[in-house]
Protein backbone atom coordinates (compact mmCIF):
# COMPACT_ATOMS: atom_id res chain seq x y z
CA UNK A 1 0.00 0.00 0.00
CA UNK A 2 0.90 3.07 -0.85
CA UNK A 3 -0.11 6.97 0.14
CA UNK A 4 -0.02 8.82 -3.26
CA UNK A 5 0.05 12.32 -2.77
CA UNK A 6 -2.67 14.83 -4.40
CA UNK A 7 -0.54 16.50 -6.82
CA UNK A 8 0.06 12.99 -8.56
CA UNK A 9 -3.61 12.26 -8.10
CA UNK A 10 -4.71 15.30 -9.78
CA UNK A 11 -1.71 15.15 -12.56
CA UNK A 12 -2.65 11.39 -13.20
CA UNK A 13 -6.42 12.43 -13.79
CA UNK A 14 -5.13 15.65 -15.71
CA UNK A 15 -3.26 13.42 -17.89
CA UNK A 16 -5.95 11.27 -18.62
CA UNK A 17 -8.53 14.14 -19.17
CA UNK A 18 -6.44 15.18 -22.11
CA UNK A 19 -5.87 11.73 -23.70
CA UNK A 20 -9.61 11.46 -23.74
CA UNK A 21 -11.77 12.01 -26.55
CA UNK A 22 -15.02 14.31 -25.41
CA UNK A 23 -17.18 11.72 -26.97
CA UNK A 24 -15.98 9.33 -24.45
CA UNK A 25 -15.93 11.92 -21.27
CA UNK A 26 -19.94 12.48 -22.36
CA UNK A 27 -20.89 9.00 -22.13
CA UNK A 28 -19.17 8.32 -18.87
CA UNK A 29 -21.27 11.57 -17.00
CA UNK A 30 -24.35 10.70 -15.33
CA UNK A 31 -27.21 13.24 -15.29
CA UNK A 32 -29.74 14.21 -12.72
CA UNK A 33 -33.60 13.92 -13.71
CA UNK A 34 -33.69 17.34 -15.70
CA UNK A 35 -30.45 17.47 -17.04
CA UNK A 36 -28.97 20.20 -15.88
CA UNK A 37 -26.56 18.34 -13.52
CA UNK A 38 -23.72 16.31 -13.99
CA UNK A 39 -22.35 13.65 -12.41
CA UNK A 40 -18.60 13.05 -12.57
CA UNK A 41 -16.92 9.66 -10.62
CA UNK A 42 -12.90 9.00 -11.09
CA UNK A 43 -11.54 5.99 -10.07
CA UNK A 44 -8.63 4.26 -10.54
CA UNK A 45 -7.79 0.34 -11.10
CA UNK A 46 -4.46 -1.93 -12.34
CA UNK A 47 -6.10 -0.24 -15.87
CA UNK A 48 -5.74 2.84 -15.01
CA UNK A 49 -8.24 6.13 -14.58
CA UNK A 50 -12.29 4.98 -14.68
CA UNK A 51 -14.56 7.31 -15.22
CA UNK A 52 -18.52 6.71 -14.89
CA UNK A 53 -20.87 5.75 -13.13
CA UNK A 54 -20.01 2.03 -13.01
CA UNK A 55 -16.04 2.72 -13.30
CA UNK A 56 -13.90 -0.49 -10.73
CA UNK A 57 -11.38 0.48 -8.61
CA UNK A 58 -10.50 3.00 -6.03
CA UNK A 59 -12.64 5.91 -5.51
CA UNK A 60 -10.41 8.99 -6.32
CA UNK A 61 -13.18 11.71 -6.28
CA UNK A 62 -17.00 12.26 -7.59
CA UNK A 63 -18.75 15.93 -8.10
CA UNK A 64 -21.10 17.55 -10.01
CA UNK A 65 -21.61 20.80 -11.57
CA UNK A 66 -24.14 22.82 -13.61
CA UNK A 67 -24.09 21.42 -17.78
CA UNK A 68 -26.07 24.32 -18.96
CA UNK A 69 -23.35 26.64 -19.62
CA UNK A 70 -21.83 23.81 -21.62
CA UNK A 71 -25.15 23.27 -23.40
CA UNK A 72 -25.40 26.58 -24.26
CA UNK A 73 -21.91 27.15 -25.69
CA UNK A 74 -21.30 26.27 -28.97
CA UNK A 75 -19.67 23.53 -30.34
CA UNK A 76 -16.35 25.02 -30.77
CA UNK A 77 -16.15 26.37 -26.92
CA UNK A 78 -18.39 23.42 -25.04
CA UNK A 79 -15.82 20.76 -25.01
CA UNK A 80 -13.75 23.22 -23.59
CA UNK A 81 -15.47 23.96 -20.80
CA UNK A 82 -17.06 20.92 -19.85
CA UNK A 83 -13.01 19.58 -19.19
CA UNK A 84 -12.09 22.91 -17.14
CA UNK A 85 -15.24 22.05 -15.30
CA UNK A 86 -14.31 18.22 -14.88
CA UNK A 87 -10.54 19.47 -13.78
CA UNK A 88 -11.70 22.49 -11.35
CA UNK A 89 -13.93 19.24 -9.63
CA UNK A 90 -10.59 17.52 -9.65
CA UNK A 91 -8.44 20.19 -7.74
CA UNK A 92 -11.00 20.58 -5.09
CA UNK A 93 -12.44 17.51 -4.60
CA UNK A 94 -9.31 14.64 -4.34
CA UNK A 95 -7.94 14.74 -1.26
CA UNK A 96 -4.36 15.48 0.24
CA UNK A 97 -3.43 11.87 0.34
CA UNK A 98 -5.23 8.58 -0.84
CA UNK A 99 -3.57 5.08 -0.07
CA UNK A 100 -3.78 3.02 -3.27
CA UNK A 101 -2.27 -0.50 -4.06
CA UNK A 102 0.99 -1.08 -5.69
CA UNK A 103 -0.77 -1.44 -9.33
CA UNK A 104 -2.62 1.21 -8.40
CA UNK A 105 0.03 3.71 -8.13
CA UNK A 106 1.73 2.18 -10.99
CA UNK A 107 -1.69 2.62 -13.00
CA UNK A 108 -1.51 6.53 -12.15
CA UNK A 109 2.34 6.84 -12.83
CA UNK A 110 1.41 5.13 -16.45
CA UNK A 111 -1.42 7.66 -17.13
CA UNK A 112 1.51 10.85 -16.32
CA UNK A 113 4.01 8.71 -18.68
CA UNK A 114 1.58 7.81 -21.46
CA UNK A 115 0.69 11.73 -21.96
CA UNK A 116 4.75 12.36 -22.18
CA UNK A 117 4.82 10.32 -24.72
CA UNK A 118 1.88 11.33 -26.40
CA UNK A 119 3.52 14.79 -26.13
CA UNK A 120 6.69 13.49 -27.39
CA UNK A 121 4.90 11.99 -30.36
CA UNK A 122 3.33 15.90 -30.80
CA UNK A 123 0.10 14.22 -30.97
CA UNK A 124 -0.88 15.92 -28.23
CA UNK A 125 -1.54 19.49 -28.64
CA UNK A 126 -0.92 22.56 -26.41
CA UNK A 127 1.31 20.65 -23.65
CA UNK A 128 4.83 19.46 -24.57
CA UNK A 129 4.61 17.02 -20.99
CA UNK A 130 3.07 16.43 -17.92
CA UNK A 131 5.81 19.26 -16.48
CA UNK A 132 3.66 21.77 -18.76
CA UNK A 133 0.32 20.19 -18.02
CA UNK A 134 1.23 20.74 -13.97
CA UNK A 135 2.34 24.44 -15.12
CA UNK A 136 -0.29 25.84 -17.10
CA UNK A 137 -3.49 24.12 -15.68
CA UNK A 138 -2.78 22.33 -12.11
CA UNK A 139 -0.39 24.81 -10.48
CA UNK A 140 -3.20 27.69 -11.69
CA UNK A 141 -5.81 25.66 -10.07
CA UNK A 142 -4.08 25.30 -6.96
CA UNK A 143 -3.32 28.72 -6.28
CA UNK A 144 -7.23 29.57 -7.01
CA UNK A 145 -8.45 26.89 -4.55
CA UNK A 146 -6.12 28.17 -1.62
CA UNK A 147 -7.54 31.74 -2.14
CA UNK A 148 -11.25 30.11 -1.66
CA UNK A 149 -10.04 28.52 1.64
Amino acid sequence: MNMILKEEIVLGIYSWLHMTPISMLVRNITSDEGGDHAIVRFTVDSRGVQMGPKAQGQLLCSFGFNVKETDEADKKDGPGIMKAEMMNGVMQLVPEYIVLTDRQTQAIRKEISVFNRVCAMQLQGGHGNSRSLWEKEIIPRMKGQIQFQ
